[in-house]
Order: C-alpha cells, then structure tokens, then sequence
C-alpha cells in the first residue's frame, strides 16, 4: 500500500515521545496505513486519536482526558490483531501482512486472548 502523510500528521508524531524506539514509530504508521480509507492519513487515524474517540463514544468523556499511552497502544494492537485474523486466520499469513514474525504474533495472540 501507498500512502501519504499530511502535514498534521507529521506535526503529531513530531510532538509524540518516542522513546528511543523506532519500531514503536514504524508499528504506528504501519498500523495507520493497514486501517486508513483515504489515500492521504490523517491526524483522526492516528492511534490514540482512535482510541480517544472511541472512549468518548462509550463513555461520554471529554476530549481532555487521554489514555496512557500503553494502554492506547495495547487496544489498538489488539483491535489490528483482530481485523487480522478474520481475514488471514493464521499467524504466519498475519505475519507476513503486518510485518511481523508469526511467533510474535502467536504470542501476542495469546496475550490478547484471540
């Protein structure tokens, strides 16, 4: 897939803590083009924008409070794993497709529950 990235997007991740770890930078843009519609990816793909607004929704919280980063990242995570399996149900073709290894995605199957 071939995406863009707009400029407000490159502006949140700029603001974004990415400590020390650019696999957490790459699983995030790599999270946004799987599940973005659009050709260009915009700041309310973002993960933690999801995230938010989905608490939002069931929840009825403001748009001040945010979620700890871990715990966005963990929801998002899963929520990929799920798309993932309905449509390859294997580890090794989730794998292939997100870029990861099948053991860690069999474990993080597991972690997950699915």
């Amino acid at each position: 897939m071939q995406k863009k990235l707009s400029y407000d997007v490159m502006r949140e991740l700029e603001t974004q803590e990415w400590p020390g770890n650019v696999r957490e930078l790459k699983n995030v843009i790599e999270n946004m083009v799987v599940l973005s519609p659009g050709e260009y990816l915009q700041v309310s793909d973002l993960p933690w924008n999801q995230q938010m607004h989905r608490q939002e929704e069931s929840s009825g919280r403001s748009r001040d409070m945010l979620p700890a980063w871990k715990d966005a990242m963990e929801q998002e995570e899963k929520r990929l794993l799920t798309l993932a399996k309905e449509k390859y149900h294997s580890s090794r073709k989730i794998g292939e497709a997100l870029g990861l290894d099948h053991a860690t995605v069999a474990r993080k199957l597991k972690k997950y529950g699915l």
